[in-house]
């Protein structure tokens, strides 16, 4: 299968733009993100206030996720929704770059400080591009290409923050680390008007007022659920929809828990330095994006989703296990394509799993409640687990 194939023209040309929009929007965030430290810093920001800035974008984002997802299913439509992300970019940034322009004059410091916090709430409670793309993709694809084409967003986004990062190191240090922000800004604003021009309301999913017209069986199933007491929190706990959901919560949460100990482990047993880690977190980068393009859609085809998801999960066990075995350098490289692959087939179908089970016209609401039960996972694991967890990485002998 080649990266961007799809079943029919129409389609086609409808998840080509979504492509467009993920990728470029992901490109923009990697121009101005990876630059947020420099700026808290250079605002004077105190340390113990370094937690809170840095957190009101995913708190504004567990806020917003849900909501929008569930407005752009039945009250604005998906397209709406996407231009509301994309001009609420547009004014987010806008807004990070003036604030830079406050440690120009020490007194004003504190007014960029309150500026850029604000810019951060605006991006989390408007942004929901990718929630909505997923939306788009679980609706158009078909059964077939289900897998292929959600991991076809996961590669776009992997290719553009390896890319975008370098761009605004350099926009930074050659033209002023406000510029990065005004670039970014500038992109969210020819994707404004790409999806606009290119992304039409009712090719991208169900239209509130046409569904009104022309309810389908995934609207009944869905207006019975509503019936019922339901909403999308219906929708997460019923039939194998639910058990999907609860599976991966607690996938998220224990590799949450997990994630932060293991890197310094891996950095303690084989004697890494922070560049060392760097290539290293490069090298999964880069894997991870042959892993997406090519690799699922493969083996989810070959072996359908769920027989992948167990094989996955099998070898997630396996792994682990032969490294706690050994200290070689050379052999955990070797095995580094593996866990890679292990990592990217688990959380690719658990996403194809879900969208297969959740009401065509209730994917926004359903992505937008499994983004925010994410966040959750994410926050919970190294919380409440981590430290659990942590004693369960071997440590180098001393």
């Amino acid at each position: 299968m080649s990266f961007f194939r799809l079943p029919n023209s129409k389609n086609q040309r409808t998840l080509l733009v979504i492509y467009t929009i993920v990728f470029l929007d992901m490109f923009a965030v990697g121009i101005f993100v990876p630059l947020l430290p420099y700026y808290w810093k250079e605002l004077g920001i105190r340390t113990e206030m370094l937690g809170f800035v840095t957190s009101v974008y995913q708190l504004s984002q567990i806020v917003s996720g849900l909501i929008l997802g569930w407005v752009g299913d039945h009250i604005m439509g998906r397209k709406s929704v996407f231009l509301l992300s994309l001009g609420g970019s547009v004014v987010s940034y806008v807004i990070a770059g003036i604030a830079y322009h406050q440690t120009y004059q020490e007194e004003r410091k504190g007014l960029g400080i309150i500026i850029l916090i604000v810019s951060r709430v605006i991006v989390g409670l408007v942004k929901q591009t990718f929630t909505m793309a997923r939306a788009v993709v679980a609706t158009l694809a078909p059964d077939s290409d289900r897998t292929a084409s959600l991991s076809q967003i996961r590669a776009c986004m992997t290719l553009a923050y390896l890319i975008g990062p370098s761009v605004g190191g350099v926009l930074a240090k050659e033209l002023g680390r406000e510029v990065p922000a005004f670039i970014a800004a500038g992109l969210f604003a020819f994707i404004f008007i790409l999806a606009l021009v290119f992304v039409d309301a009712d090719e991208v999913g169900f239209h509130p007022a046409k569904e009104e017209e022309k309810p389908s069986d995934d609207t009944d199933a869905s207006k019975k659920g509503s019936q019922e007491g339901g909403g999308v929190w219906r929708l997460l706990s019923s039939g194998g929809l639910g058990a999907v959901t609860v599976t991966r919560f607690f996938n998220t949460v224990f590799v949450s828990a997990v994630w932060v100990f293991s890197q310094q482990s891996l950095a303690d047993k084989y004697a890494l330095e922070p560049h060392h880690m760097g290539y290293l977190s490069s090298t999964k980068s880069l894997l991870s994006l042959g892993v997406q393009a090519f690799a699922v859609s493969a083996l989810s085809r070959r072996f359908g989703e769920e027989r992948c998801l167990r094989y996955a999960f099998a070898a997630a066990c396996v792994l682990p296990a032969v490294e706690a075995c050994h200290r070689s350098l050379p052999l955990y490289l070797a095995m580094l394509p593996l866990h890679t692959l292990t990592s990217e087939m688990i959380a690719q179908m658990f996403e194809s799993l879900f969208a297969s089970v959740i009401p065509k016209s209730e994917a926004g609401a359903a992505m937008g409640a499994a983004g925010l039960l994410k966040s959750v996972a994410r926050v919970a694991g190294p919380v409440h687990r981590g430290p659990r967890f942590c004693g369960m990485i071997p440590r180098p002998s001393r």
